[in-house]
């Protein structure tokens, strides 16, 4: 049976430790705030209508995970998996330095939004898709690792680890990259303006 949850005729928030259930799940709180725990990891879909969200993991069956609200990723390594679907955001940062992000699709693409100038950085991202698009800068102070395609369009990416595009995947890149350590590419780079690419190594 689906599982609906809806506060939006008074915005309230919703706060969910976990569902256990293969069903669709939806959760709309208007413009109110909902909080997930870790617990989101048996379920078939999930909609969500929020002011904001404060997240652990989303593993969903399929269907996209679009998040056109500011998400904060609370757990030490934040997953956001689904099979077939894509995965987006508007607003994107962990609540604390130093936690790691996780993101998966087997059949669709990630696009990540601007986290240059979030108060706390990402250590390590890890990246699993068919195309990853960051349309704006983003820092991290781990390893930044890209398996599949990889457009990089109109921010820089400083890393402070290595960072690594794994996979036979075109990568375009139009803005510098700087690492602490390495850089690696497995696909075919194309580089659409004159960048730079900065290696400690």
């Amino acid at each position: 049976e689906p599982v609906n949850i809806d506060t939006s005729a008074g915005n309230g928030s919703i706060e969910v430790g976990a569902i256990s259930s293969s069903s669709n799940v939806t959760l709309n709180a208007g413009t109110g705030d909902i909080t997930l725990g870790d617990g989101f990891t048996n379920v078939a879909t999930l909609s969500l209508t929020a002011g904001s969200l404060s997240v652990g993991s989303i593993v969903v069956d399929s269907g996209n995970l679009e998040f056109s609200f500011p998400v904060t990723c609370r757990s030490s390594t934040s997953t956001f998996s689904t099979d077939t679907g894509n995965v987006s955001f508007a607003s994107l940062a962990p609540e604390n330095p130093g936690l790691n992000l996780t993101i998966f699709t087997s059949a669709g693409s990630v696009t990540l939004p601007d986290m240059s100038s979030n108060i706390n950085s990402f250590k390590d991202v890890l990246i699993t898709a068919n195309s990853t698009v960051i349309g704006s800068g983003v820092i991290t102070t781990g390893d930044f690792t890209v398996s599949g395609g990889l457009t990089l369009e109109s921010g820089a990416l400083s890393v402070g680890g290595s960072f690594f595009q794994e996979g036979s995947s075109d990568v375009l890149i139009s803005k510098n990259i700087t690492a602490g350590e390495k850089l690696s590419f497995e696909g075919q780079v194309t580089f659409k303006d004159s960048i730079t690419l900065q290696s400690q190594e």
